[in-house]
This record gives C-alpha cells, sequence and structure tokens, in this order.
C-alpha cells in the first residue's frame, strides 16, 4: 500500500510565491520548464472577492451603456414610426384603390337628370360621368310639377 502524501496546493495558490510580481513571461517561463505536459482548453477559475467587485462594477457600466442605447433606439425607433406613417397610410389607400378598382374621393358632385330617358348622370367637378342611375320618384315629381307650372303660366 502507498502512504497518502498531502497536497502541496490548494486551489487559489501561486505556483512560486517568489514569482509574485514578475512578468506573466517570467511566470509561463517558470511553469514550462516543470509541466508534465502543456494543453490548451478552456477552464473555469473561482474569482476572489476583489475579482467578483470588478466584474460588478464593469457589469454597473455595461447596463448604463445598455440602457443608454436603448433608450437612443426608442427614440430611433419612434421618429422612425412617424416618418412611416403617412407612407404605410398612402400604401394602404393604394393597395385598397387597385384591389377595388375604385377609390374614395370627396369633392363636389353634379346631378344631372334626363327626364325624357329617366335617368340620372351625377359628374365631378372635372365633368367626368361617376354613375347614371333611374331618376327616382321624387324627382320626376318634382320636374314634372315645374313643367306643369310652366305650362300654366305660359
Amino acid at each position: 500500500m502507498s502512504k497518502k502524501t498531502k497536497k502541496e496546493f490548494e486551489v487559489g495558490d501561486v505556483f512560486d510565491p517568489t514569482l509574485e510580481g514578475s512578468s506573466e513571461q517570467a511566470v509561463i517561463d517558470t511553469l514550462e520548464s516543470v509541466a508534465y505536459s502543456i494543453k490548451e482548453e478552456g477552464y473555469t477559475k473561482i474569482l476572489s472577492s476583489a475579482e467578483v467587485t470588478e466584474k460588478r462594477a464593469e457589469l454597473s457600466d455595461i447596463c448604463i451603456e445598455i440602457n443608454d442605447v436603448e433608450e437612443e433606439k426608442k427614440m430611433v425607433v419612434a421618429q422612425f414610426t412617424e416618418q412611416l406613417k403617412q407612407p404605410k397610410l398612402d400604401r394602404t389607400m393604394l393597395l385598397a384603390s387597385i384591389k377595388h378598382k375604385s377609390e374614395f374621393r370627396r369633392g363636389n358632385l353634379y346631378y344631372v337628370d334626363d327626364q325624357e330617358n329617366g335617368f340620372m348622370y351625377i359628374f365631378d367637378n372635372k365633368g367626368e360621368c361617376i354613375e347614371s342611375r333611374v331618376l327616382k320618384p321624387s324627382e320626376k315629381q318634382g320636374k314634372i310639377k315645374m313643367l306643369n307650372a310652366d305650362k300654366k303660366v305660359g
């Protein structure tokens, strides 16, 4: 049976205390001279209280930076949203016009009756007939009464 020996190093111990304060290259040179093998790989290092405090300060700085950027992003997004409002409305109107093959307009409409044929023609301000329909009974009666009144006078 082999005899158990005491561990020489605990997690966090420095390889050689005399190397403290030496350059990183001096420490690497010493470790390379005594190492059984050298492998490049990932590892987890336990942080000291000072390192944790440093990480918290770094996190705080990053959180402030993120907050500033997010606030700026909100303002820029709001600006772009406002810039897009009218073009999106125009797009919606144009799509509806194309889909329905018509569009809504506002303006004066001119109703011109044709009593002989019994039709009402509706024109826009450009003189274009936009609709025609059969005269309503009330439209026929009004003209007939006026015609009768003209005959009695004349």
